[in-house]
C-alpha cells in the first residue's frame, strides 16, 4: 500500500502542487518547493502527489497538452536531480512513466475501438445501437432471474441474487447489471466527448436516434466490451497509484505463460492484501442492508403503508412510495445515527428525505413500465421534464427541491454512472428513464453515492455518532461518557471512554462514507483512517500520562488498566488485528456483539403471498458466557467474527482483458464466493449437519402447510361448484 502522509507534520501544500499540477505550471511549483525544501519526507510527498496526479494522464490523445505536460515532467526532473541527485530523479522517472504506461493503455482502446466495425456507423445510430443492446442483454437477464425466484421455496441470508448462465454456472444478477449499466455509461461518455454532445454544465443532450437494427445491435458489442475493458483498466491503474501494489510490464519474447498468440505486451498488476479491509466492508454494507430489508418484509407491516405515486403524497413518514423508500429512511438513520425525517439539512439543495423521495419516484416509474411492458422496451420510458417534475411536486417536493433534483439525476459526463444519474436527455428536451439502472437499485447506496460523487458532507453525521455510542453503552449498564479537558495547555476531546473491568476502552468516531470500491476515494479514507489512529493514540496516551482525567470525568483510577484505543467507524469498517496499536471496529459489529449472544443464520420462507416466516439458527457464540465481558469485547476487536465470514468466502482471482489486440492486462481481484451452511461451518467451527438438519426440517414443515392449503383451497372451490 502507498505509505500515507503524516498530516499533522506535512508540509508540503497539497492544494498548491495539486493546483499547479493541474495548470502545468511549473513557476508555481517550484517558488512552492524551494520554500518548503526538499528533504526526503517532503521528496516522498511530492513523489505521492504526482502518482496520484490524474490529470497528467490526457485519456484521449492531444499533442499540444502532452508536450506542455512532458515539459513540466522534463523541469521537474532536473529540479530534483540538482537538489537530491540523480538516484532522485530516477524515482521520478519512475512515477512519470506509470502515468505515461496509464495514459497510453486509454490511448490503446480509442484506436482499437477506432478500427472497430461499429466506428463505420454514424454517432446517432451507435447510440441507439448502444442502448438497444444494453436493454436487451438486461431484459433476457431479468426474463430469467423472474422465473429463478419463482421457483424459490427457500431464502438464506446473505444472499446474493443469481441465475444459470448457456454453461449452467451460476452468475451474479448484480455483477451482470453493474457490468451493462456502468458499461454504456462509459460509452455515453466517450461518444460525447467525441461528437460534444455535452454543454456546460457537463449535461449530455443525444440526439434524435434512428431505430438500431440486429445487425448494429451486433456491432456495438464491440464497443460495449471496450467500454468494460476502460473502466477495469481505470480500474486497475487507479488502484496501482492510490492504492499502492506492484505492476509489470513484459514484452515479447519474455511473455508469462500461456499469453495468447498474437500479444506482445502484458501488463501485471499484483495488488497490496491491505485492500482487502475496504472490499470487506463494502460487501458488508450491502450484506447488512440486504438483510435489514429481509426482517422489514418480514417482521414489519410496512407493506401496508406503501401509496404508490397515483395521487398526492406527503414526505415521510406521512406517505410511503415504495417498501424501498421505506427501507432507505431506516437505513440511512441507522448509518448516520440521527432520523432523516427530522434533518432540515439541504445538503446539495435537497433534504434526505426528498433526494429519496426523487430515487424512489423514478424506481417507481420505471418498474411501472418494466411490468406493464415486459421485455426490451419496458426498460425505458419517456417522459417531458415539466411533467416528471409536476409529479415530483404531487409527491411531496416543492417545485424548486423537484428541479433541483431532476438537475442532479440527469447524466452528465461528470456523473460516475447511470445508477446515480439515471435520466438521459435527448435532442427535444425530453428524459429517458434509463431502467436498468433503478429495478435492483438499492436507494440507501444510491443516495450516499451521488453525495459522495458530488464531494458534499452531512454536517450532522460525527456527533450523532458519538451520542449513540455512548447511549448503546449505558443501556448496557456500562460506564461510558464523553468529554473534553485541558492538561498543559493541550485540549483533548474523548468522543466516547468505556471503563469495562479491567479495561479502558477509548473511543474515536468517524462517520465517513465507504469506497464503494473506488480506488480514490478508498485512498482518501484510508487518511481518514490513519489520521484517527493518530487522534485516538494521542487520547490514549493522555490518560496514561494524566491519570487524573478518569479520577475527575468518571470517579475510576487507571492503576493497571489496560487502555484499549479503538477507531469506531459508522459503516461497516473494520479490521483484523490491530493498525499501529488501534483496533479498528465498526458500529454494526459493536451492536451485534451486544444484542445477541449467537450470530444466526436467517431463513425467510414464503408460506403465502404476503405471510413470510424467518427461521433463525445460530451458528457460533459471540461471548464465552451467559453475559457479555470485556474480554469478549477485545476478542471481538482483535478477530471481528464478521470479517472472520467474509475472508473465508474472499478469494484472489486473476482476471485479464484486453486494451488492444496486442496489449493485455493481467490484475488480480478480489471475488465473493458463494457461502453455504459447510463454508460457514468451517470458518466459525460448528456442526454443519446439525444447521442443515434444523433449517431442513423447518422447511419440509413449510412446504407441507402449503400443501395442506392448497389441498383445502382446492376442495372449497370443488364445493362451490
Amino acid at each position: 500500500m502507498n505509505e500515507l502522509p503524516n498530516l499533522e507534520v506535512q508540509r508540503l501544500s497539497e492544494s498548491t502542487t495539486k493546483e499547479a499540477f493541474e495548470k502545468r505550471d511549473w513557476p508555481m511549483l517550484r517558488a512552492h518547493l524551494d520554500d518548503v525544501g526538499l528533504d526526503e519526507p517532503i521528496f516522498e510527498a511530492l513523489l505521492g502527489h504526482l502518482r496520484r496526479a490524474s490529470g497528467f494522464i490526457i485519456r484521449r490523445p492531444n499533442r499540444k497538452q502532452q508536450l506542455r505536460r512532458d515539459e513540466m515532467f522534463r523541469e521537474l526532473r532536473e529540479f530534483v536531480r540538482l537538489k537530491n541527485g540523480d538516484s532522485a530523479a530516477l524515482r521520478v522517472s519512475g512515477e512519470v512513466s506509470v502515468l505515461l504506461h496509464a495514459e497510453r493503455g486509454y490511448h490503446d482502446i480509442l484506436a482499437t475501438l477506432a478500427a472497430c466495425d461499429i466506428s463505420k456507423l454514424s454517432p446517432d445510430m451507435r447510440a441507439a445501437a448502444y442502448i438497444r443492446r444494453a436493454t436487451s442483454e438486461l431484459a433476457e437477464l431479468m426474463d430469467r432471474h423472474d422465473k429463478t425466484v419463482r421457483k424459490l421455496v427457500q431464502i438464506t441470508m446473505p444472499n446474493n441474487p443469481t441465475v444459470e448462465d448457456v454453461d449452467g454456472r451460476s452468475i451474479s444478477i448484480d455483477g451482470v447489471v453493474d457490468a451493462v449499466v456502468t458499461g454504456l455509461s462509459t460509452t455515453l461518455v466517450m461518444e460525447s466527448y467525441t461528437n460534444s454532445w455535452h454543454d456546460a454544465h457537463d449535461v449530455i443532450t443525444l440526439p434524435l436516434l434512428p431505430q438500431a437494427g440486429e445487425a448494429e445491435v451486433y456491432k456495438a458489442g464491440s464497443t460495449q466490451l471496450l467500454a468494460m475493458c476502460w473502466r477495469r483498466w481505470r480500474q486497475t491503474e487507479e488502484r496501482l497509484r492510490f492504492r499502492g501494489g506492484a505492476l509489470e510490464q513484459h514484452t515479447a519474447p519474455d511473455l508469462p505463460d500461456g499469453t495468447p498468440s498474437g500479444v506482445t505486451n502484458v501488463t501485471v498488476y499484483r495488488p497490496d492484501d491491505a485492500e482487502f479491509f475496504d472490499y470487506a466492508a463494502n460487501g458488508r454494507v450491502l450484506d447488512r442492508l440486504g438483510q435489514q430489508f429481509m426482517e422489514m418484509m418480514t417482521e414489519t407491516r410496512a407493506v401496508e403503508k406503501v401509496s404508490g405515486i397515483s395521487g398526492p403524497l406527503p414526505l415521510l413518514p406521512a406517505g410511503i412510495v415504495s417498501l424501498e423508500e421505506f427501507h432507505a429512511a431506516a437505513a440511512l438513520g441507522d448509518i448516520l445515527k440521527y432520523e432523516i425525517v427530522e434533518d432540515t439539512e439541504r445538503p446539495g439543495g435537497l433534504r434526505l428525505l426528498e433526494w429519496l423521495r426523487g430515487y424512489a419516484v423514478l424506481q417507481h416509474l420505471a418498474n411501472d413500465s418494466y411490468k406493464s411492458r415486459p421485455g426490451e422496451a419496458g426498460l425505458t420510458s419517456i417522459y417531458q421534464r415539466a411533467d416528471l417534475s409536476s409529479l415530483l411536486e404531487r409527491c411531496g417536493l416543492l417545485r424548486p427541491s423537484a428541479e433541483c433534483f431532476l438537475d442532479h439525476a440527469t447524466f452528465k459526463i461528470s456523473s460516475d454512472d447511470l445508477f446515480d444519474s439515471p435520466l438521459i436527455r435527448m435532442h427535444d428536451g425530453s428524459l429517458v428513464i434509463f431502467g436498468p439502472a433503478l429495478l435492483t437499485a438499492n436507494l440507501t447506496l444510491v443516495v450516499l453515492s451521488t453525495l459522495a460523487t458530488l464531494e458534499i458532507s452531512l454536517p450532522r453525521k460525527g456527533r450523532s455518532l458519538e451520542v449513540a455510542l455512548v447511549s448503546l453503552l449505558r443501556q448496557q449498564k456500562l460506564d461510558a461518557r464523553g468529554f473534553k479537558v485541558k492538561r498543559d495547555g493541550q485540549e483533548y476531546e474523548f468522543d466516547a471512554v468505556l471503563v469495562w473491568g479491567e479495561y479502558v476502552f477509548v473511543f474515536e468516531c468517524k462517520n465517513r462514507s465507504l469506497s464503494g470500491n473506488r480506488p480514490v476515494n478508498a485512498y482518501y479514507f484510508d487518511l481518514e483512517i490513519h489520521s484517527a489512529v493518530r487522534q485516538v493514540k494521542r487520547l490514549a496516551e493522555a490518560l496514561r500520562r494524566y491519570p487524573d482525567i478518569l479520577e475527575m470525568e468518571m470517579k475510576v483510577r487507571l492503576d493497571s488498566k489496560t487502555v484499549v484505543p479503538c477507531v469506531f467507524n459508522s459503516l461497516p469498517y473494520a479490521r483484523t488485528g490491530d493498525l499501529k496499536g488501534v483496533f479498528c471496529t465498526d458500529s454494526s459489529s459493536v451492536e451485534r456483539f451486544f444484542s445477541h449472544r449467537f450470530l444466526m443464520v436467517k431463513s425467510p420462507h414464503r408460506v403465502k403471498k404476503n405471510a413470510t416466516l424467518l427461521h433463525r439458527v445460530p451458528l457460533a457464540s459471540l461471548w464465552k458466557g451467559e453475559l457479555p465481558g470485556p474480554e469478549d469485547l477485545l476478542r471481538q476487536l482483535q478477530d471481528p467474527i464478521q470479517l472472520k465470514i467474509v475472508k473465508a468466502h474472499t478469494e484472489w482471482q486473476w482476471a485479464s482483458f484486453a486494451v488492444s489486440p496486442t496489449h493485455l492486462v493481467m490484475a488480480a481481484e478480489l471475488i465473493r464466493k458463494a457461502w453455504s451452511v459447510e463454508s460457514m461451518a468451517e470458518a466459525l467451527g460448528f456442526s454443519a449437519a446439525a444447521v442443515q438438519g434444523s433449517l431442513d426440517s423447518v422447511r419440509q414443515s413449510v412446504q407441507a402447510v402449503k400443501r395442506r392449503a392448497k389441498t383445502k383451497a382446492r376442495r372449497a372451490a370443488r364445493k362451490q361448484k
